[in-house]
């Protein structure tokens, strides 16, 4: 009995294994295409949905909220801060503000300015290095702009370094002192703590000259021969500073 025998089934049988493992491959290669481009599909619209709603009222709320508490959070960290929702802004020209107002000189494009309005208080800080750069009270000029208070002191004690002295004190408090001089004459006694700007009255800086800690008194008026200031409240240090070991001033009042 003979038996037949076709020499070209197996190669097509090969063939057909091939075919089908590429048709599988293929199959899955358009089913992954597929899906893939459904994904992006999704997120492409959830993400325009996302915009669309940030670019309404409310949208535009929730993010300043939410800067709010970030900013806040990482703020408190570092000092204790008024118990009220602060203004926040962020640096974008540090260059021109820093021409503008001493309070700036250290700010970079990217900090933040944090404004307390009820507690007068500003801090401007770096989110890039998680330190405050600057703070202070507040004043209110007659424009109606807020701003940090800006101390000058001025040397009348004749004895050198009494005023620098008093300088790195309001410093540590995050006071800002704009100018550091001489005064016209050496011979006061006394302290004397100048309002400058008219947003100041003399009787709100009565509690601030008595927390320097020395003989101080308030002065309505410039002394005789002394300039004025282009900052908000004038100091001329008298020789009693000098020879005091004082504790931290308070805040000066702002109107």
């Amino acid at each position: 009995m003979s038996e037949s025998f076709d020499g070209h089934a197996p190669e097509s049988s090969k063939k057909k294994s091939r075919l089908n493992k590429k048709s599988l491959l293929s199959k899955l290669f358009v089913l992954g295409l597929v899906a893939a481009l459904a994904v992006v599909a999704y997120l492409y619209l959830n993400t325009q949905k996302e915009l669309a709603r940030l670019s309404t009222a409310q949208g535009q709320t929730e993010l300043a909220q939410k800067e709010i508490k970030e900013v806040t959070e990482k703020l408190g960290k570092l000092t204790l801060l008024p118990d009220e929702e602060p203004v926040i802004a962020t640096v974008m020209d540090a260059q021109l503000l820093a021409t503008q107002s001493a309070f700036y000189q250290n700010a970079e494009n990217g900090d933040k300015l944090v404004v307390y309005p009820k507690a007068q208080k500003a801090y401007i800080y770096s989110p890039a290095k998680n330190i405050i750069v600057n703070a202070g009270p507040l004043v209110v000029d007659q424009d109606q702009n807020s701003r940090p208070v800006r101390f000058e002191l001025r040397n009348g004690s004749g004895t050198p370094g009494a005023a620098a002295a008093l300088k790195d004190r309001l410093e540590q408090q995050q006071q800002l002192v704009s100018a550091l001089t001489d005064a016209a004459n050496s011979n006061y006694t006394q302290t004397l703590v100048i309002p400058i700007n008219p947003a100041i009255q003399p009787d709100q800086l009565t509690t601030f000259a008595e927390s320097l800690g020395v003989d101080a008194r308030v002065a309505a008026e410039l002394p005789a021969g002394e300039a004025t200031s282009e900052a908000d409240i004038l100091i001329i240090v008298g020789s009693s500073a000098s020879d005091s070991q004082a504790g931290p001033p308070s805040t000066p009042p702002s109107q």
